[in-house]
């Protein structure tokens, strides 16, 4: 694997957990106002 593919692989997880994370956030919210 070379570096760019790692690094753009590296960015893709960066990129799913950040979304993952606000996206829980925002299910906490809701559930909170439920």
């Amino acid at each position: 694997m070379s570096t760019r593919e790692r690094t753009m692989t590296n960015g893709l997880g960066e990129h799913i957990h950040v979304v993952s994370s606000i996206c829980e956030g925002g299910w906490r919210v809701q559930l909170s106002f439920m």
